[in-house]
């Protein structure tokens, strides 16, 4: 399964971070993706699946 970073998802777009999480946060309400929070290198990912 697709797991993309919001940040990752920031630069392919090339939309600000912001936006991103807006949108991110509509999809989870939708329950059209799922995230999880991660530690990488000492920092929060919030990593998101698309749910089929």
């Amino acid at each position: 399964m697709l797991s993309l970073s919001a940040y990752q998802a920031a630069k392919e777009l090339k939309w600000s971070p912001g936006k991103v999480h807006g949108v991110i946060r509509a999809l989870q309400r939708s329950e059209a993706v799922k995230c999880k929070l991660k530690v990488v290198n000492g920092r929060a990912v919030k990593m998101m699946e698309l749910v089929r």
